[in-house]
């Protein structure tokens, strides 16, 4: 299966690579053949961005998961070099969605999950002094 390259926009300073388990293959294989098949067909905008969010979401998995099977095996540098871009950027790749899927725009932190809870537990317990 031949899968178009997907190239950040913006680099990051740094970042963590993403690991997928190889065991998920065939459920992605799964989402990636379903979503390509619907999108050929749906008009409707919103069942649209989520069919290509999920498209998306499967290619750029599936592209980890062939990048480490590469960096694993490979004995060529440039082979090892062009797998670990693969994975680089399809880790950008999947942050941006995991970005463009976060309805308040706002970078979870340990700190806004507090707030949120707080936020959350005041709304479900108003104080009734």
């Amino acid at each position: 299966m031949e899968m178009s390259s997907w190239q950040p926009s913006l680099i990051p300073t740094s970042t963590l690579l993403t690991s997928i388990n190889p065991t998920h293959t065939l459920g992605l294989m799964a989402t990636y053949t379903s979503a390509a098949a619907k999108l050929s067909t749906e008009t409707g905008r919103n069942q649209l961005i989520t069919l290509s969010r999920q498209f998306r979401g499967a290619q750029a998995s599936l592209a980890v998961i062939s990048g480490e099977q590469l960096t694993a095996t490979a004995t060529d540098d440039q082979v090892k070099a062009h797998a670990t871009q693969l994975i680089f950027n399809n880790t950008l790749n999947l942050k941006s969605l995991e970005w463009e899927e976060n309805l308040i725009n706002q970078r979870i932190t340990e700190e806004t999950k507090t707030t949120l809870t707080i936020a959350n537990s005041s709304a479900k317990h108003p104080d009734t002094r």
